[in-house]
This record gives C-alpha cells, structure tokens and sequence, in this order.
C-alpha cells in the first residue's frame, strides 16, 4: 500500500519518516557522496525541500517498513530546479498542475531480484505516484535524474519530454537531465497496465485522532484488503456493514 504522508498526516509517520531520512543518507551521502546543501544530524539526510507542503509517498509493508519512498512537492513555490535552473532551457515549468518530484528510494531488501524486470516495490510506487496525481489534479511530474536512469523511464513507456540538456555535476563524471513526465489519466490507466496492479494503490490518512497509532491504521487497512478479496457480493457487503459498525464505535 502506498501511504501519502502530508502535513496532516505526518504524526501517524514518525518512525517511517526517521527510516527514510536514513535510507537517504545512506543512498545519497554514502553511496553517491553529495553533501552540497544537505544537513546530516544523526545519519539522516535533509535539505531545504523536506519543508510542509511536501508530500512523501510512502510504500510500507503490512507492518511499517519502507519499500520505497518518493518526494513530492508543488512547483508554485520554490522548489529544486528553481535553485538549479541551468539544466532547465528555457522557463522553469511552474503551475498548480505541475509537481516535482525527487529522493527516490527503494530499500535494498526489496530491490529487483535476478529474472524481474521491475521489483515490485518499484511498480507498486509508480502507480501510486500516478493514482496520487489523479487525486490533485497533476498532469505533469518534473524532476532532475541522473542521465543513466533515462533509459528505465524509457522502458517503462512514461511519456516525458527533455526539457534541457545532460549537465555534469558532483565530482563522478556523471550527469544529470531534467524532465517532465505526462501524469495524466491515460498515464495511470497505463502503468497499471504495464505492472499487472487493476486496483487502487493508494491510502491517506485523516488527521490522526488523539491516541491513534500508525499499527492501528494498518491493521484496518488489512481488514479492508482482506474484505476486498471476498468474491461473493453479499457476504463482502455483510462485511463491509460490520467494519462500518466497528470503525464508528470505535
């Protein structure tokens, strides 16, 4: 399940959120050795862009741990090709339509394995990166990627357009190229397609109640998955009428 972590929201994430500033410290800092604009307090990474309007997506197992993660945030205020405009030719795209998105994270445990084309924490995520989009009325996605990654966007059938050319940066020898991708409706009816997902992906949560625990949610969230795959009508509605019964006592 993809969780979309907001502002209203990110009490419920605490832990999940701790874990994914570690995870990028480990890719980012570790791996890939960037530490231009970044703050590091404790083996976690973050920067100017971890503010409120940011949206993580989040892809958790049925007990919490990150699969894989996204950031998300609106391109009306500043946002990262603002700050690096020269690998944008022309305006910085800009509208309440557009997002862009950047720290894109799979967790070693649930990378792709030998004979998969795409791992699963991967289709997951990008179905909900498009479901997401449909609920804000996105149609398009920016980001800055490095240019090997280009090709698996490619692969992948994601409609997208350059929208400058490979720039050098850190001190690797690798570039880096800016685009935006097509996030339209056609766009999720496809990915769905390409990875095999007929279903909504995507959870997000209200403001938490006073009390509430993410292991509360994502106890429900099983119940409901498990409600879903009754085949008989009547009895899943049978079911659905008791959740309802419980989650209002509740």
């Amino acid at each position: 399940m993809i969780h979309a972590v907001t502002s209203a929201n990110r009490d419920l994430y605490a832990k999940q959120l701790a874990a994914m500033h570690k995870l990028r410290y480990h890719f980012y800092v570790v791996q890939r050795g960037w530490s231009d604009g970044l703050t590091i307090e404790n083996d976690r990474e973050y920067d100017e862009f971890d503010r409120p309007d940011t949206v993580y997506l989040m892809n958790l197992t049925h007990d919490g741990q990150i699969k894989s993660t996204f950031r998300l945030m609106p391109t009306m205020n500043h946002y990262l090709l603002d700050k690096l405009s020269h690998f944008v030719d022309g305006p910085v795209p800009r509208g309440n339509h557009i997002w862009d998105m950047t720290r894109w994270i799979i967790s070693p445990s649930f990378r792709k394995v030998s004979g998969e084309k795409y791992s699963k924490a991967h289709s997951e995520l990008a179905c909900g990166l498009f479901e997401f989009a449909a609920t804000r009325g996105i149609t398009h996605y920016t980001t800055l990627m490095d240019t090997r990654f280009l090709p698996a966007v490619e692969q992948a059938g994601w409609k997208y357009e350059l929208l400058g050319l490979p720039v050098p940066f850190g001190d690797r020898g690798e570039t880096a190229i800016a685009i935006i991708i097509d996030a339209g409706p056609k766009s999720l009816a496809h990915n769905r397609m390409i990875y095999d997902i007929d279903y909504s992906i995507l959870f997000e949560s209200p403001p938490p109640r006073i009390g509430e625990r993410l292991e509360d949610v994502l106890a429900r969230l099983d119940v409901i998955e498990t409600i879903e795959q009754i085949s008989d009508r009547e009895a899943r509605m049978a079911a659905w009428d008791g959740l309802n019964t419980q989650f209002s006592a509740a």
